[in-house]
């Protein structure tokens, strides 16, 4: 199954309200000529109108903050799983995970990338994969199991970072209080622990093909291009 038609390369907006138009459609857009963090704000607060609930910067990427902050993690120890924490390194492709996994069940509803200056060690190219056509496929693999059918799944994973424990487990996908549907996908999904073996087995079969299909719609891909990463405006 070719999983590449859930991969999503954004396309260009001229205004606040052109990009949310394109966002509606396809999940992503590109705004450009935003020269500085003010006029993204200001561009961010104008997409989002209405609907503005709580807007603010989430962190500011630089390589040597980012560096920084990846020493500070490396002396993070493991949890009780074995599993750590680490950042990519800047030549390496980044796991495909959606952004702020740590928020649980309070993601915000829109991220907001605010590109400043150009990567001057690359072209700093990234990627965008549809969770929800990722799913529909999914489901019509011969076999799908009937989390893959449900509309979303009912199975809950551990969504947890390590050493930053969730309040709950929740699925891959499911509907939020407000209709919309939330898909989850990082490097640390794993099974509930105390489970009988059978019922853990079956969640992390469940866990690898997920990841198996987020990272097919991912490498075939053009990269999105993008310069640096900026603040999230929410």
């Amino acid at each position: 199954m070719d999983f590449s038609v859930a991969s999503v390369v954004p396309r260009r907006a001229g205004t606040p309200a052109e990009a949310r138009a394109e966002v509606a459609v396809r999940g992503a857009a590109i705004l450009s000529g935003l020269a500085d963090r003010e006029a993204a704000f200001t561009a961010g607060r104008a997409f989002l109108g209405t609907d503005l609930r709580r807007f603010g910067l989430q962190f500011e990427a630089t390589k040597d903050k980012q560096e920084a902050e990846a020493a500070q993690v490396a002396d993070q120890p493991a949890d009780e799983r074995g599993r750590k924490r680490r950042f990519t390194a800047t030549q390496e492709r980044m796991v495909p995970h959606n952004d702020g996994f740590g928020f649980g069940d309070f993601g915000p509803d829109y991220l907001f990338l605010w590109c400043g200056r150009p990567d001057a060690a690359g072209d700093g190219a990234s990627f965008l994969v549809d969770g929800l056509a990722l799913l529909e496929q999914l489901a019509a693999e011969p076999g799908a199991t009937p989390t893959w059918r449900g509309s979303p799944g009912t199975t809950g994973i551990d969504q947890s970072e390590p050493n930053f424990p969730l309040a709950a487990h929740a699925p891959i996908a499911r509907r939020l209080p407000n209709g919309r549907v939330q898909v989850r996908h990082h490097p640390f999904q794993a099974p509930v622990p105390g489970q009988a073996p059978r019922v853990e087995a079956a969640q992390a079969a469940l866990i690898k093909r997920w990841s198996e299909a987020v990272s097919a719609a991912r490498d075939p891909r053009p990269d999105v291009p993008r310069r640096g990463r900026g603040p999230d405006l929410r």
